[in-house]
């Protein structure tokens, strides 16, 4: 669960990727947002309550963080069972 704020943000701190979209859509995971990104911290918001993670951790109902990025103007956290997007 959220635990408290993290560390000042610097622009250098947070990666932004440009890439092509996949050939075939990924599945997006009903009930999951993201509420925001605050560093290499996903603060997401799901059926149980809101949870933060970053890539490599575990979130209960969703598993492990495979990436987060910026696509245009939504972030996109990839998980071991589909996507989580910002609304």
């Amino acid at each position: 669960m959220w635990a408290g704020i993290g560390p000042k943000l610097t622009p250098s701190s947070v990666a932004v990727y440009s890439a092509r979209p996949p050939s075939t859509r990924p599945t997006t995971i009903e009930g999951w947002t993201v509420r925001e990104v605050r560093g290499a911290t996903a603060i997401l918001d799901g059926p149980d309550g809101i949870w933060t993670g970053a890539r490599g951790d575990t979130v209960p109902g969703v598993g492990r963080i495979d990436s987060i990025v910026r696509w245009g103007n939504r972030w996109i956290v990839a998980t071991a069972s589909g996507l989580i997007a910002t609304p």
